[in-house]
């Protein structure tokens, strides 16, 4: 409250940012009162897109910003989304967008690690509901113009098959614009990590972009999935694996600080050098604690810069004793040549 008095002059934009902040999260909008389900070749600029992997907790809300179209009937389409933790809003272009609106987490295909299926978690392609007066009364409803665009919420059927739609929908670069895109995706994560180096869902997101980078490689210029790790991977992404969200207390703790990646990295680098050969890296997680990275933090000056774990959204998962990483299809580090 007091950081809002000081920085809010005008309460009521204060007030308004505050009810945003509370009411437009993805578990929000999931919700059919306040939002519908849309027919993918019906999406306008404005309308949301919601990654849901989780009945309860976060997900992730994607406003659609650009929309051109091309022939044959496809279009592009451009997404505008923020991030937990906390970041600048970010305008993906059409190639790093058409990977949100193909991800099961949009109400597709698949089971959440909780065994729920993802298009019953409210994820998708949404258009915000308007009051109406329908016969003398007030309604949450949509416009006459959309009363042929909407699906019901209870259509699982139609409802799962959007993210194919939108495979076929949205049109494709050529594949070296593609390629270049997906690294440009895959920066933009490894830089988010090095502000927030617990942040599991940039771990998910560069992790994504490579399985996408693999195949435009593989079947546009022959290249193996080792030369690409070859060619493109670096020591940050072994050791700021991808973690499973609901087993990992790590992807609470949306604290940490570019020093502490500091400090994580480098005592990546010295383990690399100590052995004098190659040793598999010590991923960034929670291993009954972090022990590890806050006694080298105090052996090299920096005990200040450690910050203990805290609960910086709803966490779960918080008592696990040892985060669970993810299965990793990348060439093992060691199996590189460095």
């Amino acid at each position: 409250g007091a950081y809002m008095d000081e920085v809010f002059l005008n309460k009521r934009v204060g007030h308004f940012v505050v009810m945003m902040l509370d009411y437009f999260g993805s578990m929000n909008l999931a919700n059919s009162r306040n939002t519908y389900n849309l027919k993918p070749s019906a999406l306008k600029t404005g309308d949301v897109l919601l990654e849901r992997w989780q009945r309860n907790g976060i997900g992730h809300t994607l406003v659609v910003k650009h929309i051109e179209p091309l022939d044959a009937g496809q279009m592009v389409a451009e997404l505008s989304s923020g991030s937990m933790p906390r970041r600048q809003p970010k305008w993906d272009d059409a190639v790093a967008s058409k990977s949100y609106f193909t991800s099961e987490y949009t109400g597709g295909e698949g089971t959440s690690y909780d065994g729920d299926e993802y298009v019953k978690l409210g994820g998708g392609i949404k258009r915000w509901r308007v009051t109406k007066n329908v016969n003398g009364s007030w309604m949450n409803t949509w416009m006459a113009a959309d009363e042929a665009s909407w699906i019901s919420d209870t259509d699982y059927a139609r409802l799962k098959t959007r993210p194919a739609e939108f495979g076929t929908l949205l049109g494709e670069p050529d594949p070296a614009k593609k390629r270049d895109a997906l690294l440009v995706m895959i920066n933009d994560a490894r830089n988010h990590l090095k502000n927030y180096p617990a942040s599991c869902s940039a771990r998910e997101r560069r992790e994504s972009a490579f399985r996408d980078l693999y195949q435009v490689a593989q079947s546009a210029f022959g290249q193996s999935q080792q030369a690409v790790d070859q060619q493109y991977r670096v020591l940050d992404d072994y050791i700021l694996a991808e973690l499973q969200y609901q087993t990992s207390k790590t992807c609470c703790w949306n604290s940490t600080t570019e020093y502490m990646y500091q400090i994580i990295a480098d005592y990546a680098a010295q383990e690399q050098t100590r052995a004098g050969a190659c040793v598999v890296p010590t991923v960034f997680k929670n291993s009954n604690g972090y022990g590890v990275w806050k006694s080298f933090a105090a052996s090299t000056g920096r005990a200040l810069q450690w910050k203990e774990w805290t609960e910086d959204e709803p966490c779960a998962q918080r008592n696990v004793a040892v985060d669970t990483e993810l299965a990793h299809d990348w060439t093992p580090w060691c199996s590189l040549t460095h």
